[in-house]
Formats: C-alpha cells, sequence, structure tokens
C-alpha cells in the first residue's frame, strides 16, 4: 500500500500556506528561530515559512520523491530535507535549538482507516489519554495519525 490515502497526502495549496505565515507573523507576531514541518511533502508550508526569517528550517518527509521535491525547489542553505518515517523521528534535537514553529498540514487518517487499507504506517500505539475499553466503543479512541504527530513534540 503506498497512496494517497494511506499516507493522507494532500498536499497544501501554496497561497494558503503563504496567508497562514503571514497570519501568523503579522498578526500573531510569531518569530520562531526554528520552523519544523513534520511531513512536509512537496514543501509548500516549509517554502511559505521563509517569510519569518528563521535560522533554521526542517521538513520531515517519508516520500523520497517528495524530498528531491523540496530540495530542488527550496534553494535556501537554512532549509535541511529530512527523509524519515515521523512515527521514528526524534524531535528532541531540533526542539533544542531554539523557539521553534512547528507549523503544516499533518496527514489525516485514522487508524480504522489505515486498517481497513491493510496498511503498516502506523504509529505506535499507547493508551497516553488514559482511555476505557468502552470508549473504543463510542469511538473516542479512534487514535489518528495527526494527533500521534502532535503529541510528539510535548511528550
Amino acid at each position: 500500500m503506498n497512496g494517497k490515502r494511506e499516507f493522507g497526502d494532500y498536499q497544501t495549496p501554496p497561497d494558503f500556506a503563504t496567508k497562514v505565515c503571514r497570519y501568523l507573523r503579522d498578526e500573531r507576531n510569531i518569530t520562531p528561530s526554528v520552523v519544523i514541518e513534520p511531513t512536509c511533502g512537496i514543501g509548500n508550508f516549509l517554502n511559505s515559512s521563509l517569510i519569518f526569517d528563521a535560522d533554521k528550517y526542517y521538513g520531515i518527509e517519508i516520500n523520497s520523491d517528495y524530498c528531491d521535491e523540496c530540495i530542488n525547489t527550496i534553494k535556501d542553505s537554512r532549509v535541511y530535507i529530512i527523509n524519515a518515517n515521523i512515527f521514528g523521528f526524534d524531535f528532541n534535537t531540533i526542539k533544542a535549538e531554539g523557539d521553534f514553529l512547528v507549523i503544516g498540514n499533518p496527514p489525516w487518517a485514522n487508524n480504522s482507516t489505515l486498517s481497513s487499507l491493510g496498511s503498516n504506517n502506523l504509529p505506535r500505539k499507547k493508551n497516553f489519554k488514559g482511555i476505557k475499553g468502552l470508549d473504543a466503543l463510542t469511538g473516542e479512541s479512534n487514535f489518528d495519525k495527526c494527533e500521534y504527530i502532535i503529541n510528539s513534540f510535548w511528550h
């Protein structure tokens, strides 16, 4: 399995990524020294985030073709593209480099969908919310990839 649905692969339009970055800079006064785009895809958010004039930019992406496209498109020595699976990536060294901004459009695919596709592109499961068995029946425990990525920064 390697389709768009399995990887939650929906590229953010460049105009939208630019609007988000401008809003964060101009309206929210965000001034990071490090910008991180997990699951960067072809790098639309990463490219738009150059307006922050940060010291370093990191894009992490599992698809090597997308990594190549980022490297060939975003010509800036502060940008580092890392071909890696986000579920095994250690963010601690990047987080230690300064005030960071995590930006992007994480993959939107939940465990139920991935299981039905026979996918193994799943994060390590951990009941960090302390959810009870009954909650599994109500859908409360339908842990998704996006939630895992977001929580990776704080745990």
